[in-house]
Formats: structure tokens, C-alpha cells, sequence
């Protein structure tokens, strides 16, 4: 995991190159681990769906927040984000 290896990123220098933009779709989904507390707030999820819409994967963003509706189905957020991907894929069929 990060900054346990030799040369390793630590959480810090990852959480700012995310805040910089440069993310990859594997770093988002190790910091929505459990090991990483982020105290409730949905911005790595955020970035992950923003993340899968921008490389075209629209089917697997609706999958990962169908998958974030089950867990959280009091979180209106992933509601508001599914009814998003879903226009946008009637938009582009």
C-alpha cells in the first residue's frame, strides 16, 4: 500500500497529486479502501465517476454508483449522479 514501500507515495503526496488532477483510475479506488479515513467526504467517489466518464467506461461509472446507492441509499448524491450517467447514455445511443 502507499508509502509502506521503499520510494513509495505516501497518502499526503497522493491526496495532493489527486487535488492536482493527475489521478488514475487504480489510485482513486485504493484511497476508497477502509484503510484510508476520509471522514464521509464523497470526493474521491466523485473523482473516480468523473474519472470513468471522461475515459468513455459510462457503463462501469452506473455500475459503481448503483454500487454506492445500495450502500448508501440515504445519500441522495449517488441518486442525483446515476440520474447524470444515465442521460448522458441515452445522449450517446
Amino acid at each position: 500500500r502507499l508509502g509502506r514501500e521503499a520510494g513509495g507515495e505516501t497518502e499526503a503526496e497522493l491526496r495532493q497529486r489527486i487535488e492536482d488532477g493527475g489521478e488514475t483510475e487504480a489510485e482513486l479506488r485504493e484511497l476508497l479502501s477502509p484503510e484510508f479515513d476520509r471522514g464521509g467526504d464523497p470526493a474521491v467517489e466523485l473523482r473516480l465517476i468523473a474519472l470513468l466518464k471522461r475515459t468513455g467506461q459510462i457503463e462501469e461509472a452506473q455500475t459503481f454508483v448503483n454500487t454506492l446507492i445500495a450502500e448508501y441509499p440515504r445519500q441522495p448524491l449517488w441518486s442525483y449522479e446515476l440520474g447524470k450517467l444515465l442521460m448522458e447514455r441515452q445522449e450517446h445511443s
